[in-house]
């Protein structure tokens, strides 16, 4: 069940190729991260913070040095801890950061390609691996302190996890994916979606994919309750309530969704970006007024819940704005074009901004016209499940904040449908 293509499709890996795409690999993310270096010394969501917290406190808080280190959920654990092994002295360096990154960059260049190799792609294996390798997305976030980069090694992962071996001769390897969708999701909480998607077809159509149905379902459950157990367990201890993800979705929602939003969408041209700190400045001067019946601050998970409810208050009040709020997160997910940051653009900025566009339009394109002339081979594995991870995603930011980074992880997937329409015409 696991070939889509026929058996002369498959091919073994060149030794000398694979070195090759290795060494490309290596001086395009090396000369990136060279060219804009300086990015890596932001830290917007405070993942270095927390990692020095990590080696300095053995505590995993996002509180400034100056402060006291108190436990925090509201980031999800994998990156920081990364960043903690691989940190000098205390410090998350330049250094070691550009270290971590590159080389997550080259095992999803390499995961590709036999992952491409693993369904057929033949030579459009190279192909894919390429793409990866000089993906756009994938370049600039490999230069900044964000989970993008891992996000992609392990969405890529679960891929190759789920299709190395045939899952109906062993629970084990469904047992394993889950783990590593559990790992995943330690990593970008929407990769929770993606593992309950999978769950729900294999208890659906498990018996014609050759996984015994609800008994493969279970064991991939497991696999990720597992993952998760030791971080869930954490929160407990430190929250008094098991957390299995974040206590930052309900600023993420609420970031989606609320009224300066709306009123932006309505108000101003398409494509403008909105400046957030009016949603920050609202906050803050909530945080100030007097609150009936409250002793104290709120806890984390408090704040969580109320921000949450916050979200859900302006959603129920301006329904249409919501709907059409939707389709914009969803329109800013797959946007070939990025946005244009400052009104005073460069030239040559503005030129880079559209040859990204008509990179990912071409990449778009060779994708969609092979979903659609192969789609009965796409709703089979391996295919099934990266359509599932494209539709996972999809779903959690088109109801909570989006932006183009925020497809990273799916990218090695869209080209490997890509790349199989490169190989199919070179069939013909």
């Amino acid at each position: 069940m696991l070939a889509t293509m026929p058996p002369t499709d498959r091919m073994r890996p060149s030794w000398r190729v694979i070195g090759l795409l290795l060494l490309a690999t290596v001086v395009v993310r090396v000369g990136v991260v060279t060219y804009r270096y300086r990015q890596l010394e932001r830290d917007p969501d405070a993942y270095r913070q927390i990692a020095e917290n990590l080696v300095e406190h053995d505590v995993y808080s996002r509180a400034p040095r100056s402060a006291p280190a108190r436990p925090t959920a509201f980031r999800p654990p994998l990156y920081p801890l990364l960043l903690a092994v691989v940190s000098r002295n205390g410090h998350v360096t330049l250094e070691s950061t550009t270290v971590l990154h590159v080389a997550l960059g080259i095992a999803t260049v390499l995961l590709t390609l036999f992952t491409a190799i693993r369904w057929g792609l033949g030579r459009g294996a190279w192909i894919a691996a390429m793409c990866v390798a000089c993906d756009p997305i994938l370049l600039n976030q490999s230069t900044q302190i964000m989970t993008e980069t891992l996000a992609a090694f392990l969405a890529v992962g679960v891929l190759w996890t789920l299709t190395w071996r045939a899952p109906d001769k062993s629970w084990g390897n469904a047992l394993l994916a889950g783990l590593v969708l559990g790992v995943a999701a330690l990593c970008r909480p929407p990769f929770l979606v993606w593992a309950a998607l999978i769950a729900a077809v294999l208890i659906w159509r498990g018996r014609g994919f050759g996984w015994r149905g609800p008994g493969r379902a279970l064991a991939l459950v497991a696999g990720v309750a597992i993952a998760l157990a030791p971080w869930t367990a954490r929160n407990w201890y430190a929250f008094g309530r098991p957390v299995p993800a974040t206590t930052h979705g309900g600023y993420t929602l609420l970031l989606g969704n609320n009224r300066f939003f709306y009123e932006h969408l309505r108000t101003q041209p398409w494509g403008k970006v909105w400046d957030a700190r009016e949603l920050q400045t609202w906050l803050a001067q909530q945080a100030t007024m007097p609150r009936a019946n409250q002793v104290g601050r709120r806890t984390e998970i408090e704040e969580d819940r109320h921000l949450y409810g916050l979200a859900w208050q302006a959603i129920r009040r301006a329904p249409s704005a919501f709907g059409y709020a939707c389709a914009v997160r969803l329109a800013r997910l797959w946007s070939p074009l990025p946005h244009r940051l400052h009104e005073s653009e460069s030239e040559s900025r503005r030129l880079v901004r559209y040859g990204i566009a008509i990179w990912y339009l071409l990449v778009y394109g060779l994708a969609l016209s092979t979903a659609v002339r192969h789609i009965r081979t796409m709703s089979a594995p391996p295919w099934i499940w990266g359509l599932l991870l494209v539709l996972a995603f999809s779903i959690v930011h088109t109801i909570y904040w989006s932006n183009l980074r925020m497809r990273a992880p799916l990218m090695p997937f869209v080209y490997l449908v890509a790349a199989w329409r490169v190989r199919s015409r070179a069939s013909q």
